[in-house]
């Protein structure tokens, strides 16, 4: 136990066992309006961990003001490389199927004081032979949590840099019916959808199909599969599982929206959103490739629009990761999920952050050095193209 006074102390959770006695107090601390409330709760993390733990070091920080727990830093210690160098670094808890990462802060006067990183992080100062980086990522910059740690860092005595993660696609203030959604589109792409459905329907009867009870999504979960496993995407290397039992949790909660197009008796594309709190939030969806030429992906995602603005009655359609171009063709407002690093105030830490705050941007703004690492990505790409 570190107390950092005699108001506030922290106990590190570093076993499972001790996490899972954390299920009420963890959402407690989060409250039914917080954005991303589905990636945040605690079988969200338990899921994820019996998925992706594997060598890391579990590391939690629990934060108590008194005898209350106030805050929680869920962190793990992993190995990993930075600029090529071989590092440890402590890091939010997620993945690339995590949206976004957060500390979980109850919604008091001392959330608004700006102390808890500081806290943290002095507590992790004693603890400076552990870790060389610690990243924070990907916070929204419209949360905050993000104004939290941006002012946060000015008052630690720890190089510091912010980076961009990736774009996030959205549209809010929905209060309007599907067929205004879609009156709204560019003329392109109303012309577009038209046509993919009209196209498609010459080949046979098109049905859509939505499922959301957990009995029925056990009982066609392997169809999604089977029809992800004859898409353009590869099996996945990163928990290819951690999607069946995310469907199975959401099934349960009452989010998951489980969509399928048929044609005929055939599924020819499928994906799902979660819907938490007039939010639709839209994973993972994939399209059979014989049937790419009909578009189906279009289809299927007209189809989820129109049933969660029309039944469902969100505020707030939200695309998570990634800027692909058909993003923007649905959704008018994109905004970026950034990321910090905090270097550690040892010779190794000195040393990355000198890499990543002078040497490694010197070199990009280098002509020859952007054409030589263009030529070597070429070849590396022939080399292992298929």
């Amino acid at each position: 136990m570190y107390s950092s006074s005699d108001e506030f102390t922290i106990r590190p959770i570093t076993s499972i066992e001790a996490f899972l006695q954390l299920s009420d107090v963890w959402d407690e601390l989060i409250s039914p309006q917080t954005p991303y409330r589905p990636f945040l709760c605690f079988d969200w993390f338990k899921t994820w961990l019996n998925h992706f733990l594997t060598a890391d070091q579990l590391s939690i920080l629990l934060l108590f003001r008194n005898h209350d727990i106030v805050a929680i830093a869920p962190f793990i210690l992993r190995d990993d490389r930075f600029k090529g160098i071989k590092v440890r670094k402590l890091e939010l808890i997620g993945n690339i199927y995590s949206p976004i990462r957060s500390l979980l802060i109850h919604d008091t006067e001392f959330y608004k004081s700006g102390n808890i990183l500081p806290i943290i992080l002095r507590f992790l100062a004693q603890q400076n032979t552990c870790w060389d980086i610690i990243e924070l990522s990907p916070i929204p910059e419209e949360s905050r949590h993000f104004g939290l740690l941006n002012d946060s860092l000015n008052q630690i005595p720890y190089k510091n840099s912010q980076f961009v993660c990736f774009t996030n696609w959205y549209l809010d203030n929905i209060d309007y019916s599907s067929s205004t959604f879609f009156s709204n589109l560019s003329k392109n792409m109303k012309r577009n959808i038209k046509r993919t459905k009209r196209n498609a329907e010459k080949a046979g009867e098109l049905k859509f199909r939505m499922l959301s009870k957990p009995e029925e999504v056990s009982q066609n979960i392997k169809t999604y599969f089977s029809v992800y496993a004859r898409s353009w995407k590869k099996e996945e290397e990163v928990g290819p599982h951690f999607h069946m039992d995310l469907t199975r949790l959401a099934a349960q909660k009452g989010w998951l929206r489980l969509g399928f197009v048929y044609l005929g008796d055939v599924p020819i594309v499928t994906g799902f959103a979660l819907v938490c709190e007039d939010i639709a939030y839209f994973s993972k969806n994939a399209y059979d490739q014989a049937y790419r030429e009909l578009g189906a992906g279009t289809i299927w995602m007209s189809e989820m629009i129109k049933y969660v603005v029309d039944v469902d009655k969100v505020h707030v359609i939200d695309f998570l990761r990634g800027d692909e171009p058909y993003k923007r063709r649905w959704l008018k407002h994109h905004r970026e999920r950034r990321g910090f690093l905090i270097f550690n105030n040892t010779w190794k830490g000195n040393l990355l952050s000198h890499l990543d705050q002078h040497v490694i941007p010197a070199l990009n703004r280098s002509h020859l050095f952007r054409e030589t690492k263009s030529l070597v990505a070429k070849k590396f790409f022939r080399r292992n193209a298929p």
